[in-house]
């Protein structure tokens, strides 16, 4: 969200001010549906290297709410591209609703956040085809007893059967395909389905392995 609140952005101060108070204490999860995206894997898994995990989107959901007592709804961002503005809310009727009229506990409020918190550039981040799920500071707070805080981020336990697959990756060296081999096995007793996949060269693209 910084790079909205400099000067050089066309928000209001308002508007800047309406974020920097109102989306702090919010937690957000991504997930993508492009687990072949050759973009995705040179940024986020050590240029090939690394491996892609597959989720129980029902089980996440599920899991997710009753650990954070609220409605964990996994939903797709939404790729826009222009900006939206921010003194005014305006629903699908057309009624405009200024942004000092929003009080935090509205429905209006909630419809406000999700707009800015699944937000993003269609042109530079379309590609992804990202989700997330979003939570509350209150809603962090709910869950506190059941996780672990790092400096990193947060410790949770999985339920079984909310990985599905894990995707190694084209370029993953032998020793750390042995590795998540050995903890699938130690740890979910093989339960869980290891994909490979492979740069088709005439293509330029990722593929499943023996698809």
């Amino acid at each position: 969200m910084e790079h909205l609140l400099s000067e050089e952005s066309q928000l209001s101060d308002l508007g800047k001010n309406f974020i920097r108070s109102n989306t702090k204490e919010f937690g957000v999860c991504c997930f993508s549906e492009a687990p072949l995206n050759l973009h995705m894997w040179s940024h986020y898994a050590n240029s090939y290297k690394g491996f892609c995990l597959e989720f129980d989107k029902e089980i996440i959901q599920s899991f997710c709410s009753d650990l954070f007592q609220a409605n964990c709804e996994l939903m797709p961002c939404i790729y826009r591209d222009s900006l939206i503005c921010l003194d005014y809310l305006e629903f699908e009727t057309g009624v405009k609703v200024p942004l000092r009229g929003i009080h935090p506990a509205s429905k209006e409020f909630d419809q406000l956040m999700k707009e800015l918190l699944f937000q993003k550039n269609e042109k530079v981040w379309g590609q992804e085809k990202e989700w997330r799920i979003v939570l509350s500071g209150r809603a962090i707070r709910n869950g506190a007893k059941n996780y672990e805080h790092e400096s990193t981020g947060y410790k949770i336990s999985l339920p079984e059967g909310a990985i599905k697959s894990i995707v190694l990756g084209p370029k993953m060296s032998d020793p750390d395909k042995k590795k998540i081999e050995s903890i699938n096995q130690e740890v979910y007793a093989g339960s869980i389905e290891l994909k490979e996949i492979e740069l088709d060269h005439d293509n330029w693209k990722l593929k499943l392995k023996n698809t």
